[in-house]
């Protein structure tokens, strides 16, 4: 089960939840130009962080309580860390689309805290 640990509070992250862009970062940033001369010239360096980690996918639902829970710590300003598959990874949201709720499994105009809703969740690994 993967968690995400918000200071001294865990959230249970749903069973179901894939790692979608996990084999899709590449840890080297390379940059090509051309000199004036015609010659090709290349940079490249290996990334320190930013690695993305976006959970979610075809199983990504969740109840309300776990998405309002994970909507309030978009302002901590302590350390995340998300426990996956028992590894631990020191995390940021994305804050540019950190959570997104696309809808609820059912059209419910008033919800409770038990429906549930497909959900993706972004962050940063640090």
């Amino acid at each position: 089960m993967a968690t995400l640990r918000v200071g001294g509070n865990s959230i249970a992250l749903p069973d179901t939840f894939a790692w979608i862009d996990e084999f899709g970062w590449s840890p080297v940033k390379q940059t090509t130009k051309y000199s004036c001369t015609g010659t090709l010239l290349v940079q490249r360096g290996v990334k320190k962080a930013g690695r993305t980690m976006t959970l979610g996918g075809r199983g990504g639902a969740s109840q309300r309580s776990i998405v309002a829970a994970l909507y309030n710590s978009l302002t901590f300003d302590g350390d995340l860390v998300v426990n996956w598959l028992g590894t631990d990874y020191n995390v940021l949201w994305d804050q540019e689309n950190p959570i997104e709720t696309s809808t609820l499994l059912d059209d419910l105009a008033d919800p409770d805290l038990d429906d549930w809703y497909w959900l993706t969740l972004r962050f940063i690994i640090v």
